[in-house]
């Protein structure tokens, strides 16, 4: 079983933010995992696992098993706390999904004296039978000295997800107690109830490379190069799709032009945009492939959501990571109704940027 970082968010937490139960209990053990029991691997070592079965023990064999993978849970999650501690930022980028080292700069000022934890709670049949290792480790951290107002001076739980697939990753990282209601993340949008927090979500996950500005317009007449405006337009069709339930996808993964320049005006406000240019354009039926076949997913908290005088307000805090640790902007949100159940964004505007690129994972609409 190796160590490998996850570009998806845990369906641990997903579970637990839209309110499915799962079997859980406390693993009481003979002693505390801490800094000062375990020592961290180097960046590029990867524990695994040997224990061999055999006819004779398979009883025992897999009840040590099952010990050995708590044990590589637990020695993933001393080596990402000690790199914490020691700031080992090219390891954390490692467990945390950041797509720089520099996403965790912020820790420079945080001295971690010491760390331990002191509860472990496993989640069984989370992915059947062959994975029951997904569980939440809660860890006493205590910061010496600090320059974030994330890890205040002194001792606090947190809570470290980890999940116990084939590729095992950490989910996320935050203080205990922390509302888990406001995730955002691929396992989340077809959970969000509000119509306004998932047009914001999936805009900014489809489109941010196109909103590096500081002003942050929704200007879309910029678009240059073939496949700068392919790229575009299968965003376009994904960003729709979600948003706008008249837009169709046939069996070979087409839809028709016309459907999507009526979502493009309705959610967007984009007209006289020329479709028939673009190499996956057909023109014997005014159609589009859809040649991504896929959309992306960020990873960003809802931190606000206002209506006043059937004006939306929505705002979201992105992450540089996969365990919603580096905040790299929050970005505020202006939609109004079209009088169809839809509603169209009008504007936006980055209230916080740290200039590090968002994290992303991807899920597919078409196969």
């Amino acid at each position: 079983m190796s160590v490998k970082i996850h570009t998806a968010v845990s369906a641990l937490l997903t579970l637990g933010m839209i309110g499915t139960g799962c079997g859980n209990y406390t693993v009481n053990s003979d002693y505390t995992y801490s800094s000062a029991s375990y020592e961290a691997a180097p960046a590029n070592e990867i524990f695994t696992d040997n224990i061999s079965a055999s006819d004779d023990n398979s009883e025992k064999s897999a009840e040590n098993t099952e010990i050995s993978d708590l044990a590589i849970a637990e020695m993933c999650a001393s080596d990402f706390l000690n790199a914490l501690k020691s700031h080992n930022t090219e390891l954390l980028m490692q467990y945390g999904g950041a797509r720089s080292v520099s996403a965790y700069d912020f820790l420079n000022g945080v001295y971690l004296s010491d760390w331990k934890i002191v509860d472990t709670i496993i989640y069984n049949d989370l992915y059947g039978e062959d994975n029951k290792n997904d569980c939440t480790f809660k860890v006493e951290l205590d910061i010496e000295k600090s320059d974030c107002d994330l890890f205040p001076v002194g001792k606090s739980i947190w809570e470290l997800d980890y999940s116990g697939t084939d590729d095992d990753y950490f989910a996320l990282f935050r203080p205990e107690n922390t509302k888990r209601d406001g995730y955002l993340s691929l396992y989340t949008i077809d959970s969000i109830t509000s119509n306004a927090v998932k047009m914001c979500y999936s805009f900014t996950s489809e489109f941010d490379w196109l909103c590096q500005d500081t002003n942050y317009q929704l200007n879309f007449d910029g678009i240059t190069g073939t496949f700068e405006n392919e790229l575009f337009v299968n965003n376009l069709i994904s960003f729709s799709y979600i948003n706008d339930k008249r837009l169709k996808l046939d069996s070979s993964c087409r839809v028709s032009v016309d459907n999507l320049k009526s979502c493009a005006k309705n959610l967007l406000g984009i007209e006289n945009y020329d479709f028939s240019t673009l190499p996956a354009y057909n023109a014997e039926d005014n159609s589009l492939d859809f040649t991504q076949n896929s959309f992306f997913c960020g990873y960003g908290i809802l931190t606000e959501e206002t209506i006043i005088d059937d004006t939306h307000t929505i705002v979201i805090d992105w992450y540089a990571d996969n365990i919603y640790l580096a905040k790299a902007s929050t970005i505020k949100y202006t939609l109004t109704p079209n009088g169809n159940d839809t509603l169209r964004l009008v504007s936006l505007e980055k209230t916080f940027d740290t200039g590090e690129r968002l994290a992303f994972s991807t899920d597919y609409i078409c196969e």
